[in-house]
């Protein structure tokens, strides 16, 4: 019997409710309410960011280096052997509570209303084009960037502060320690610092992740070549995965820059950066082009494996929540 190009058999052991159970994990008639979509997002991205957070530092450690300075560009390995012989395996998962915070709220709202927003812009599967895609991805995206900004605030000066001479460092204790002394000594607005290049980098995230995964695999098992399986999704989310990183690094890299400028109430101490734009222009003219993507080999790194991660947790999860809603209904 086949279900959506997936073969399955049916084995004298496997009763026929259970069977027709699961094969509902795979129907697209069925539809997921909002609530679960937002904790099969945030869940997903959760796990993924849990597994690849050390990486994520090294990628913030070297898109600081040498900031504005016309030098030699940091090295992955030499970025790694610092961290450790300063603050040994534990400075690998500095800031980890606030990613995890961070992708419970920004995760969860770009993939909750990922599938609405595509819904309600093409009802039907069939001839999907991939502009729509395209939308619904920023959109969802850009909306889980707005409340997300404080989370990931917290978490960018947590990985970056290592760096810092221990005078100027802010050393948060975790993420509601972050989010009060920011709120305490900067003002609450404050919390929303480095909202715009934010903004973009969660636009581009989502439309290389989720639109382009979306559109790849559509188009892989329209092919007749592949069917809807673990090596479809791992292949297509393998590409979303570099085209994300490529598309982000330059917006990634501004997005840290302006985050980690110091602050101390009103006072603008150690600001560099009027903005999105202006960062990208003093870093071109101070670094030259490459200097756009400082840290893009650990950006592949932890953006693959986050991706293929975030993803392949995603299609597992959701395939459970039609199977449990089905068993619900009582089929």
């Amino acid at each position: 019997r086949r279900v959506r190009g997936t073969r399955l058999r049916i084995h004298s052991t496997l009763p026929r409710k259970a069977f027709f159970l699961y094969a509902m994990a795979f129907s697209s008639k069925a539809k997921l309410n909002t609530t679960t979509l937002f904790l099969i997002g945030g869940s997903s991205a959760t796990a993924a960011a849990s597994c690849t957070h050390p990486l994520d530092l090294i990628k913030v450690r070297l898109q600081l280096h040498g900031e504005l300075q016309s030098i030699e560009r940091g090295h992955f390995l030499e970025a790694v052997r610092k961290i450790y012989a300063v603050q040994g395996l534990k400075g690998f998962f500095k800031g980890l509570s606030a990613s995890i915070g961070r992708q419970v709220v920004y995760s969860s709202t770009r993939f909750g209303v990922y599938t609405p927003i595509r819904n309600m812009l093409h009802p039907s599967e069939k001839d999907f084009p991939l502009y729509k895609r395209v939308i619904a991805g920023a959109t969802s995206g850009g909306i889980g960037a707005a409340v997300g900004t404080p989370f990931d605030l917290v978490m960018v000066r947590m990985q970056a502060d290592g760096r810092l001479p221990i005078s100027e460092r802010r050393n948060y204790k975790n993420i509601f320690d972050g989010l009060y002394r920011i709120v305490k000594t900067e003002g609450p607005l404050s919390l929303w610092t480095g909202c715009q290049p934010t903004l973009v980098r969660a636009a581009l995230v989502t439309v290389g992740q989720v639109s382009t995964y979306d559109q790849l695999k559509h188009s892989m098992i329209k092919s007749g070549y592949f069917a809807d399986n673990f090596v479809t999704q791992l292949v297509a989310s393998m590409i979303a995965g570099f085209i994300t990183s490529v598309l982000t690094n330059p917006v990634d890299l501004a997005k840290t820059r302006i985050m980690n400028q110091l602050k101390e109430g009103s006072e603008t101490k150690g600001v560099l950066y009027k903005g999105s734009l202006d960062c990208l222009w003093k870093t071109v003219k101070s670094e030259g082009l490459l200097g756009l993507y400082k840290g893009f080999v650990p950006t592949v790194m932890r953006m693959g494996p986050y991706t293929i991660l975030t993803l392949l947790f995603y299609e597992q999860l959701t395939h459970l929540a039609y199977f449990l809603q089905s068993n619900k209904s009582g089929i």
